[in-house]
């Protein structure tokens, strides 16, 4: 099983853990695909893949768990996955927790962290493949913190089994409380919360709309007939258990944009009047989390959770959401990300009369609302370990939406779908090669898991994916994977003071 990589703010990285079964450090399999000029992704044998550079690789970790790989792809990758080689046996603490960061053009940076989570120190072997695609930035450092807001981690990791397609849990440090000192409590003077951590104690808040600014922290909040908007572009911003229901505007969570921000486990209900998107977000955005969210029942065709790069985003997370009962995107994000990761999100969608079909909708390509491109094409974009099921009695065409520029979805399960993505790409340069790899997809047709939308920039060719490792079932098939089994924290967490 391969290690997923999804860095931190703090560059530290998301762990998959390493099965003693893996004895193989190349992740491209037989029966891949490559592209065909003008034309979708072809069956082909393995040795005629190009473009993703694996190898072997030893090195002995410092005290922190941390070693330097060099890789010989000649740019910067998009994305690095990683395996165990060596050691997988033994008496004493073996790397079973791999991760990689900090991509160059000549190499990455890898941690090893014990089952336990502690930090391995010693040597060991990996395999390695590092996939090209432009290149993201490199992750940023964890700013200095306010007085009012820790970025102090405490919630535990999940101790039972991860999604079922990599066998096991993420060990994932998501912020999930505020700080504590000089925490105010009861609801803020005219409706605005700004400079201070504030605490609810489960109590609702009187009716109306609230706002929220800079180098603040609120939790423990229920927002019954409520909303919260964040007042312009504010920075060091964290909403944390609060339960949101009967929302009186569009959005239940507003205006989400600026620096160093972080939605976490919080609860959005089925609202009553009409009312939009669980979370939306418009503009610049720099270091923005936005984890483990319950958005429950929404029961209409609107998006669970919808983000605008106008702006450009930088260091984007959406991950561990649960997202119920939806009729349009679960997941919708639009416009130029650098560095944007999709992973590990579980929605349940079916036809409700809206103007799309249930899917993620990664539509991160640079062309603007209304005509027009924007200066810079999106890079470092990754969608994995999601699962995504369409409950209607018939199949959705597609279970992601993937524009932009060398995107790779990788380890995603797709059920009652005809393909994996559907695609486009409008770009200021020829778009770079991307990957749609190791995905499992349960629905009608056969062949390529990808298929062309239909449209690209004009005076541009697209590129089709390189398909590996995909594995194709009919909904009647025995022998087709049920439903992973999904069980990481989402929503107001129970206990919580």
């Amino acid at each position: 099983m391969r290690a997923g990589v999804w860095p931190d703010a703090n560059g530290s990285g998301r762990y998959r853990p390493v099965t003693a079964a893996v004895v193989a450090c190349v992740v491209l399999a037989a029966g891949a695909s490559v592209t065909l000029a003008g034309g979708a992704p072809v069956v082909v044998e393995e040795a005629s893949l190009t473009g993703v550079e694996a190898g072997t690789a030893t090195c002995t970790t410092d005290e922190s768990g941390f070693c330097t790989v060099a890789h010989r792809l000649g740019t910067t990758p998009a994305a690095v996955v990683v395996t165990l080689v060596a050691p997988q046996t033994g008496t004493g603490p073996l790397p079973s927790q791999l991760a990689a960061d900090r991509y160059t053009a000549t190499g990455f940076r890898l941690r090893a962290l014990t089952a336990e989570g502690a930090v391995y120190t010693g040597p060991l072997t990996v395999g390695y493949a590092a996939y090209p695609g432009g290149s993201p930035p490199p992750a940023a450092s964890v700013p200095a913190s306010s007085p009012a807001v820790s970025t102090s981690l405490s919630r535990p990791a999940p101790s039972s089994p991860g999604n079922g397609i990599t066998g096991g849990a993420v060990p994932d440090n998501a912020v999930a409380d505020c700080p504590t000192g000089g925490q105010l409590s009861g609801a803020p003077s005219g409706n605005q919360f700004s400079g201070h951590s504030y605490n609810g104690h489960g109590q609702p808040l009187p009716r109306g709309n609230y706002t929220i600014g800079s180098n603040t922290c609120i939790e423990n909040y229920v927002f019954d007939g409520s909303n919260l908007t964040l007042a312009g572009s504010p920075s060091n911003v964290t909403i944390v258990n609060n339960l949101f229901q009967n929302w009186p505007a569009k959005q239940a969570i507003a205006n989400v944009n600026g620096t160093d921000i972080t939605v976490n486990f919080n609860t959005i209900k089925a609202t009553a009047g009409g009312a939009w998107t669980g979370i939306f977000g418009q503009g610049a955005m720099k270091n923005v989390t936005i984890a483990h969210n319950d958005i429950q029942n929404l029961g209409a065709a609107v998006d669970g959770i919808q983000l605008r790069f106008t702006g450009t985003g930088t260091d984007i997370e959406i991950a561990y959401n649960r997202i119920s009962d939806n009729g349009r995107f679960p997941i919708e994000l639009q416009q130029v990300a650098h560095g944007l990761k999709v992973h590990h999100n579980y929605a349940t969608v079916r036809r409700m009369g809206g103007d799309q079909l249930g899917q993620l909708s990664i539509a991160t390509g640079n062309d603007k609302d209304g005509g027009g491109y924007y200066d810079s094409d999106t890079s470092g974009v990754e969608i994995a370990y999601n699962i995504v099921v369409n409950t209607d009695g018939s199949a959705n065409p597609a279970c992601f939406e993937s524009r932009g520029n060398g995107n790779v979805l990788h380890d995603n399960y797709c059920r009652n779908y005809s393909y994996v993505d559907d695609y486009a790409m409008t770009n200021n340069s020829s778009p770079n090669p991307w990957f749609v790899t190791n995905n499992v997809l349960v629905g009608p047709g056969s062949g390529a898991v990808s298929i062309y939308e239909g449209f690209n920039r004009a005076g541009y060719s697209f590129v089709a994916p390189t398909e590996s490792g995909n594995k194709r079932y009919a909904m009647g098939d025995p022998a087709a994977p049920g439903v992973p089994a999904w069980n990481y924290a989402a929503g107001v967490q129970a206990g919580t003071p």
